[in-house]
């Protein structure tokens, strides 16, 4: 049986908010079919369910076990629907990859965990009470004139920050001057992050708008990562670039500073395509909140001269038309 015809495998039929037209994609065929996997599943949840008076000693036991077997089936339904909105808002990621060319750049964000400083020789004494340092990854890929896949990393480091809308637009805009340095003839710019507050704001929405237009390139989306979904270059960049700093660590240095941060990923020659810059954010004494009611259930937002045009799920649907009055 084909999955479309099963109600919660058909992505249009799943994703579709049938309260609103905007976001709502109908299907050409009837939603009646059964999975026979997903009946094992919860077949197996009433086996278990039938079984727990044989195992409860008493009813306040009874009680427990039955709240722990609904968790559980809660528990998996909202993994087989967080797999379901994974898969689907993936699908915004190839669809820009596949559009890329040497004038265009898609830009992954996120804010690496947070790095304890770490000695060359470290006593039991030191490693309490550490503070963390924040660092925030940007990769940013093109396709070059012979449709190969090219990557740059872009790192900004801070001895202390706050990861809120303001540094994350002004990581955006040095990151966009530098490519315009570097790729001149740079006309459009993707970006796909994650759920973090920071980024799924109305400030940092429309505040890439107008950094794009100050750097003269056009913002053609914004997609967000279902929640643990996404990001994976970023972390794949981490890992490599704190390999990297051991061995910084092995020859005797100490890293408990963003300069020796950057020190550590420049040594020995640095990591080929990996730019560091040692950051510092101005903190505004006030700071121009943006209202836009229902923003949190935006995931996907394309730029047009006139308007947003915005999804609650990838694809699905002709979208929502937001004015930028």
């Amino acid at each position: 049986m084909e999955s479309s015809v099963i109600p919660d495998h058909c992505r249009r039929f799943a994703l579709s908010d049938s309260k609103c037209s905007d976001y709502l994609e109908a299907c050409s065929h009837v939603h009646d079919g059964a999975c026979d996997r997903c009946g094992q599943t919860e077949r197996s949840i009433h086996e278990i369910e039938d079984s727990l008076q044989l195992v409860a000693a008493t009813s306040e036991e009874l009680d427990g076990l039955k709240f722990n077997t609904e968790q559980a089936r809660r528990n998996i339904n909202a993994w087989k629907a967080h797999l379901l909105r994974a898969i689907n808002q993936d699908e915004a990621r190839i669809n820009v990859m596949e559009r890329l060319d040497e004038n265009s750049v898609f830009l992954v964000q996120d804010w690496a965990m947070k790095f304890l400083p770490r000695k060359y020789r470290e006593s039991q004494s030191d490693w309490f009470a550490k503070r963390g340092l924040p660092w925030h990854i940007t990769v940013a890929v093109r396709r070059r004139s012979d449709q190969q896949l090219e990557s740059m990393t872009f790192v900004h480091l801070f001895k202390a920050c706050s990861q809120d809308s303001n540094t994350v637009l002004g990581i955006m805009a040095d990151v966009l001057t530098k490519l315009k340095i570097g790729m001149p003839n740079l006309d459009s710019v993707f970006y796909r992050q994650d759920n973090a507050g920071c980024y799924h704001c109305a400030s940092t929405i429309l505040g890439a708008k107008v950094l794009a237009d100050k750097a003269s390139v056009s913002l053609k989306r914004m997609d967000f990562s279902d929640p643990q979904g996404g990001k994976g270059a970023c972390d794949r960049k981490a890992v490599t670039i704190k390999s990297h700093m051991q061995i910084f660590l092995n020859a005797g240095n100490d890293i408990e500073t963003a300069a020796q941060m950057k020190a550590a990923i420049e040594f020995s020659g640095g990591i080929p395509g990996v730019i560091v810059t040692l950051s510092e954010i101005m903190e505004r004494q006030t700071k121009n909140a943006v209202s836009w009611e229902g923003v949190s259930f935006v995931n996907n937002i394309e730029y047009e001269s006139e308007c947003l045009r915005v999804w609650k799920a990838y694809n699905i649907g002709p979208g929502k038309i937001v004015p930028w009055s």
